[in-house]
């Protein structure tokens, strides 16, 4: 049945909507996963370049240090050369001599190009050959750094070295070169362990953060289990509300439609009867539209009888193009003997002119009139019921109110109302299926029903049907 299917895809949306929410859940716990662990990269990344520009800073220093130091050892070298040239018999220049008393340390060593020779030499006489000294030199610049096996070259320490020059004019003594060549061992070893203590901060950093990230993830995936248990419950209710909901309304339907077939029966013989009356009245007037006003509600009953029966079968409302100002009246006028009755008040304002609706003309009426009748039974005597009709949502939605000056309904049995066989009046006086069968009718019709209190008493009923798509003009 329709039914059946409704609160199937129903519950399919539902779990999909639950589903949804879940893996939204989990796409964001991997995204605040990546970011964690990209912050982490990042930090070392960070951290890193900063080792990298302290180390380069450090090296800066020694260059500048031992530029310092080559210059300081010219100017010694240069004032012995300037004594030598003073000497009545001069002598050739001999490095040791001129490097006496100068020492740079184990790992630095000092030395001398003399004028014309291509070997720079260490105050103990050791010849060697340096390009980079050399290119230096040419180029006027006043310090330089040697690779590892450069230095290694010089009998120094297997680590980057850095070098500083500077050139003496001793005039007939030539221009003597002069280059301190000192190891970076110790300023490497110094960035190598800050490298190596960064290393460690941020192993242990993200030691941490993986140990309370992963006993946050934890947490987080019991709060997602429970939460899924708790949504899969919610929808297990939902969907037993809406099978109990549905099977109420399945009874509802199967029991309409069996009280219109027993209807049905009695029915056609109080219309038989009619017509035989009325054959036989001749020249009584007013009896002759007694009986006349007996076919025409009884044919009225049995309309409404066949579209119960289409309706419980599931089969589609024979549905046409309809005035709303004419189902306001028609619907007046099938419950104004009981508002007469009971002695309340009833006001239909009919506004013509409005966007024609497409429905079963009998049981929309028969909807409305539902509504009528228990907006009456709402009201004490001396009570009254408005019933209007006009244009809602842009002009998309037609829209009917009935409001009643009677006890209203409390907002705890609001939502109960429209249930099959649930009435708030005393018993004996309704059956409970009323509103119900106003609420499918609307239903089928692709409307909504809604009920809310009105100030400062009473109820107002509200159907809301869609007008007819690209129906611009009103019915005349």
């Amino acid at each position: 049945m329709r039914v059946e299917h409704d609160q199937s895809a129903e519950s399919r949306s539902m779990r999909g909507r639950a589903t949804l929410a879940m893996r939204r859940r989990t796409t964001r716990r991997s995204w605040l996963g990546g970011l964690m662990a990209l912050s982490v990269v990042l930090v070392a990344a960070l951290g890193l370049w900063d080792q990298d520009r302290e180390a380069e800073a450090m090296l800066g220093a020694v260059e500048h240090q031992q530029s310092t130091l080559a210059s300081l050892i010219a100017a010694t070298v240069a004032s012995r050369l300037e004594a030598l040239r003073g000497d009545a018999s001069p002598q050739r220049p001999r490095i040791g001599e001129l490097l006496r008393g100068v020492d740079v340390g184990d790992d630095a060593l000092v030395a001398l190009r003399p004028p014309g020779e291509a070997l720079f030499r260490t105050a103990s006489g050791r010849g060697f050959e340096s390009a980079p000294l050399r290119d230096t030199l040419a180029r006027s610049r006043s310090s330089t750094r040697l690779t590892r096996p450069q230095a290694a070259a010089l009998r120094l320490p297997e680590r980057i070295a850095v070098a500083g020059t500077a050139t003496v004019d001793a005039g007939e003594l030539g221009r003597w070169d002069v280059a301190v060549i000192a190891s970076a061992a110790s300023e490497r070893d110094r960035v190598v362990r800050a490298r190596w203590r960064l290393l460690f901060g941020l192993v242990l950093t993200g030691s941490l953060v993986l140990l309370f990230g992963g006993f946050a993830l934890r947490a987080e995936r019991k709060e997602l289990a429970m939460l899924r248990e708790l949504t899969l419950s919610e929808l297990e209710q939902q969907r037993d509300e809406q099978l109990e909901r549905e099977g109420r309304a399945v009874t509802m339907l199967t029991l309409a439609a069996g009280v219109a077939h027993e209807i049905a029966t009695p029915l056609s013989v109080i219309h038989g009867r009619a017509e035989q009356l009325l054959d036989r009245l001749h020249g009584d007037a007013r009896n002759a539209s007694a009986i006349q006003r007996i076919l025409e509600q009884s044919s009225r009953i049995d309309g409404v009888v066949r579209g119960f029966l289409r309706f419980a079968r599931g089969d589609s409302p024979t549905l046409e193009r309809l005035d709303p100002a004419a189902v306001v009246r028609d619907a007046a006028e099938l419950v104004e003997h009981r508002f007469t009755k009971a002695g309340v008040r009833l006001t239909a304002t009919a506004t013509a002119g409005l966007a024609p609706v497409r429905a079963d003309r009998r049981l929309l009426e028969h909807a409305l009139a539902n509504l009528l009748l228990n907006a009456c039974d709402a009201c004490e005597p001396g009570g009254s019921v408005s019933f209007s009709v006009g244009l809602d949502a842009g002009g998309a939605e037609v829209r009917f109110d009935v409001d009643d000056d009677g006890s209203g309904i409390s907002p705890a049995l609001m939502a109960r109302v429209t249930e099959p066989f649930f009435s708030t009046k005393p018993e004996g006086r309704g059956t409970g299926l009323g509103l119900a069968i106003a609420c499918e009718i609307v239903k089928i019709h692709r409307g909504t029903l809604a009920l809310s209190p009105r100030s400062p008493r009473g109820t107002r009923a509200t159907v809301r049907l869609p007008t007819l798509p690209g129906a611009t003009d009103a019915i005349a």
